[in-house]
């Protein structure tokens, strides 16, 4: 019996809910905006230090779905949540990494894993961002 084999991008996409690579792919398309809209912008390493901005509309129920999601994502090291307005609730600063306390997300950095995935899943799926 031979071992199956399988791609990169289906072993990394393997265990996303179809929740989770919506939320990523989105997240990828608006980080591309951000990094275009402040292209040549004095304040643009700053901007992108926050992450783009997030905000959940809904029902209560939906958008428990959509913190789940951003917590699940968080925690495979695909993203970082942010909160602009008062950023590590100890000590007020940018958060650096999952485990740092945070409060309500207002930003999202996609990180380097993250955007690595999100461009495997537009080009195995055809999805364009």
């Amino acid at each position: 019996m031979t071992a199956l084999t399988t791609s990169p991008a289906a072993t990394s996409t393997a265990g996303l809910s179809v929740q989770q690579r919506s939320v990523l792919l989105h997240l990828y398309r608006l980080k591309q905006e951000q990094e275009q809209e402040y292209d040549g912008h004095p304040l643009r390493e700053y901007v992108l230090l926050w992450g783009v901005p997030w905000h959940v509309t809904g029902t209560r129920s939906e958008q428990a779905s959509v913190s789940r999601t951003l917590a699940r994502l968080e925690s495979r090291g695909l993203i970082l949540r942010q909160n602009v307005n008062s950023g590590c609730p100890d000590t007020g600063c940018l958060r650096k990494s999952a485990p740092d306390p945070h409060n309500r997300t207002t930003g999202v950095v996609v990180l380097r894993d993250g955007v690595d995935l999100a461009k495997r899943l537009t080009t195995d799926t055809g999805v364009r961002c």
